[in-house]
């Protein structure tokens, strides 16, 4: 009876996430907004392409250790859901949200230690300081 990361995923929450969560490319491009040591591939401030299993499977993870109120695998292999909860006059609101954020574009104090294959440049007067230009384009081996 092994069912498939999407048939456990759809069984447990139907009609939740599937739909956003499908709609990203094979190789969709992430990068985590906080310093956690959570799956081995996804490091903070590092750029990774995630396929659909791979984040499906990590998402599935999650939720399942969410239903069950006790992790059901090694933590450090899961990211973990961020809940933010808000007080707007007396109405109390909560969310839940998986560290990744689309890295469309950095800004040149994020790509900071990174080393980057490719990259493009947007010189304009934004640039207020020469030394942006030489960061920016010292995170490229070539």
């Amino acid at each position: 009876n092994h069912l498939s990361y999407r048939e456990k995923f759809k069984s447990l929450f139907p009609n939740q996430f599937e739909s956003e969560i499908s709609r990203l490319s094979n190789t969709a491009i992430s990068q985590e907004l906080r310093t956690s040591n959570a799956y081995r591939e996804i490091i903070n401030n590092i750029l990774n392409q995630l396929n659909n299993k791979k984040l499906h499977e990590l998402i599935l993870h999650q939720l399942i250790s969410l239903e069950r109120k006790t992790p059901s695998i090694d933590p450090h292999h899961v990211l973990t859901l961020d809940k933010d909860q808000y007080k707007t006059y007396d109405i109390l609101s909560s969310r839940h949200q998986f560290p990744l954020q689309n890295a469309f574009a950095l800004t040149i104090h994020k790509i900071q230690g990174l080393i980057l294959p490719h990259m493009t440049i947007n010189v304009d007067q934004k640039i207020f300081a020469e030394g942006q230009v030489y960061v920016a384009m010292s995170r490229a081996p070539t």
